[in-house]
Parts: C-alpha cells; structure tokens; sequence
C-alpha cells in the first residue's frame, strides 16, 4: 500500500478536521518518544563510563598500595645477626663432620639419606628420652 492508498484510507475513516489532529498528535508522541530512547542511551552511556572510570581508579590505587608495600618492606632494615660472614654464607657439613662435632658422646644418625635425625644415646639424670634433633 502507497502513501496516496494511505491517505485516502484515512480520509475515509476520519474526518479531515481529525485526521490533523491524528497527525499532531502521532507526531508528538514518536517525539517524545525519541526523546526517551535517546535520554535512556545518554544514561547507558554515562553509567558505563562512570564504571570504568572507578575500575580504573581503584585498580591504580590498589597497586600504587601494593607497590608501597613493597618499597616499605625492602626499606626496613634486617635482623642483625652475629656477623655478617655467617648472615651471607652457610656450610655444609657431610654425615662425618656432624659425628665428629660429638666424639665423646653416644650420638646416631637415624633415618634414610636426606630424612635423617641425630639421636642423643646417652641420657643424664634430668632427660627420661633421648633428644632428637
């Protein structure tokens, strides 16, 4: 159906007189409903842009803390420890080496290679087991 058919279907059903009050009032509407839509869109907008402006505001603030912390942790100074030769390197000492630390007393290595205690055999008057360690 053409606009000519369109109109002359409406002439036919509305008088004249109505039919431009139909009109203005049809206009007024799809206006305002335009209106709405675009206002609904500029809110859309708006809210998503505010979302990604505090999403990025906290995840910044949240690492400038976390790289504070950081900053703060490496600026606290150490435990001083006995000397500063024994704080920076550690011996090793093999099974041998441990054993002769304790010749005068009954000592054992108990366990498998890697897992092993040292073991107190003797026992004094003031330990009722042996000490592990």
């Amino acid at each position: 159906m053409n606009s000519r058919d369109q109109d002359k279907l409406l002439k036919e059903i509305l008088p004249s007189e109505d039919l431009a009050n139909f009109r203005q009032v049809s206009l007024e509407r799809g206006l305002a409903g335009l209106r709405r839509e675009r206002h609904r869109r500029h809110i859309v907008r708006f809210s998503a842009m505010a979302v990604a402006l505090i999403c990025l505001s906290l995840g910044i603030a949240l690492n400038s803390r976390n790289t504070r912390r950081n900053q703060t942790a490496q600026i606290q100074p150490a435990p001083a420890a006995a000397s500063p030769a024994l704080a920076s390197h550690v011996d090793f000492i093999n099974d041998e080496q441990l054993l002769a630390l304790f010749k005068n007393q009954p000592v054992a290595l108990v366990g498998k290679p890697g897992e092993q205690r040292l073991v107190f055999l003797g026992q004094s008057e003031s330990d009722s087991a042996p000490r592990q360690y």
